[in-house]
This record gives C-alpha cells, structure tokens and sequence, in this order.
C-alpha cells in the first residue's frame, strides 16, 4: 500500500514541477497516457467502494486522481503543439465534467452502473488524444536523443508502455464487477484486457530501443504480472470465469504492475530530448 501511494503523489509532484512548456514529446506522450490510465483506476475506485473492498485505498486513489487529471489536461492543453491534438484534449474537457459529477455521486449499485457504461467514453476520448501526439512525433525530424533513437519510436513504446499500466485498472475494474455480479458480462472484457496485456508486453521486451535499466524494469513487471497472468491464460479463462482470485488480490498484485508499468513508462519517456 505504502508503494502505492508514493506512487500517487510522485505523480501529483511530477506534473506540478514540470510545466507545459518544457515538455519533450515523450513525457507528454506518458503524462497524456496516464489520463487513461486515470480514467479507469477512478471507476474502480468507485466499484471497490461499492463492494467495500480496500475502502481506505480507494477513497484516497479516487480523489488524487482526479486532482491529478484536472492537473494534467490544464498542462496538456497548454502544450498542445498543434490544433489537432488541442481539439482532441478539448474533447477530453468537454467529457470530464460529467464523469467527475458521476464520480463523485452516491455510490449505489445503479450509480456504479452508470459509471461502468460511460467510462469507455472518456477512455476512448484520451486514448484519441494520445494517438494524436503519436502522430505528431512522426513529424519531428531532428535528432530527438542523445543515442539517435527517433522521436516517433519513443512515442510508440510510450504509448503502448502506458497503455499497459490502463489495462492493469481495466482488469481490476472489470474483475471486481464480474466477480460481485455488478456486471455480469464482465468476463468478455477480462479475457480481452488480459491478452492485450500480454501481447504488448511481448512487444515490448523484445523492443530495439531498450537499454539495460528498461529490460530490467520490464523483468519487474514480468514477475507481478504473472500472479495474474495464468488466471486467464490458461484453460479459457476459467481461473478468472470460475473467480478463484479474490478481488482484493487483484487490486493489490495490478496495482504493483502498475508502479513497475510506470517506472518502464519514465525510462523510455526519458530517451526524449525535444
């Protein structure tokens, strides 16, 4: 737990130390990675309450991030190197204050509900603003590091080493509602998260980009992801689909995953120079 929320407020201090102009693409790529990864850690925020599951953790993981989301649009916003990738966080503003005020309601079943129906929306909204970032690096021509790594490289493997730490509350969220009945069908996306999981991990160990420290952060992940990994690697699922984990396991063992994801995250986010 201890872990966990130095690896909250780390993220709080980082985005207010670092202001919007002195961004290099690959921490704005990261930082605007993390608005995913957000998006889902506060729903299930908001179902493990309901389920009165680690209540203490997930009041104070809902209300840093959301201070740290507010933090990071106002900063991307300011970044935005061009109009398209400013439509695409407007976008994400627009969105927000509905999400928050759902949030930030009762937290009864059919609030919960609602919540799980709407939080693909606000997901799919910064996950489009990430990808426009992406595109942007590609237009960055001039050495962008110091080892001659290309801008649009380290945007990609930032991008999808991001993705991975949103998939570990995705599989968290979707696994406390599945396994309290909060939605049923719950399991379809489970087994999806799970073998995205694995195949971008897959992609990523393998990557040219990697220096020593990121392959041995990689091996960190590697070992907490495998707690979780056989659940549903195996036999159809049926580990995950028969709910032989505790959702508190869950919650604890992806929540490691995640602060590994995000220390693989800042190592490629540092090989950015612009």
């Amino acid at each position: 737990m201890r872990i966990l929320l130095v690896f909250m407020f780390a993220a709080i201090l980082f985005i207010a130390d670092t202001t919007a102009q002195s961004f290099t693409i690959g921490q704005a790529v990261n930082i605007a990675g993390r608005q995913r990864m957000l998006t889902q850690r506060m729903a299930k925020a908001r179902v493990y309450r309901t389920m009165s599951i680690n209540t203490d953790v997930t009041q104070k993981e809902l209300t840093a991030s959301i201070t740290t989301f507010e933090e990071s649009l106002k900063n991307l916003l300011a970044y935005s190197p061009n109009q398209k990738v400013k439509l695409r966080f407007q976008k994400v503003e627009s969105i927000w204050p509905e999400y928050k005020a759902a949030l930030l309601n009762d937290t009864s079943v059919n609030s919960v509900l609602s919540i799980m129906s709407n939080n693909t929306r606000i997901l799919t909204s910064c996950d489009e603003a990430v990808q426009e970032l992406v595109a942007y690096s590609q237009t960055i021509t001039d050495d962008n590091s110091e080892s001659g790594i290309s801008a649009e490289a380290i945007a990609n493997n930032v991008n999808l080493s991001g993705r991975m730490r949103m998939l570990s509350q995705r599989l968290t969220l979707y696994y406390g509602a599945y396994f309290t009945d909060i939605d049923k069908d719950g399991i379809k996306v489970i087994k999806t998260v799970t073998s995205n999981i694995q195949q971008g991990l897959n992609t990523l160990t393998t990557s040219d980009i990697n220096s020593t420290d990121i392959d041995d952060a990689l091996s960190a992940a590697l070992r907490d992801w495998e707690v979780v990994r056989d659940k549903c690697t195996k036999n159809g699922c049926q580990g995950f689909e028969n709910k032989t984990m505790e959702p508190a396991s869950v919650f604890d063992t992806m929540n490691k995953f995640l602060t590994r994801m995000d220390r693989v995250t800042a190592l490629y986010s540092s090989l950015s120079k612009k």
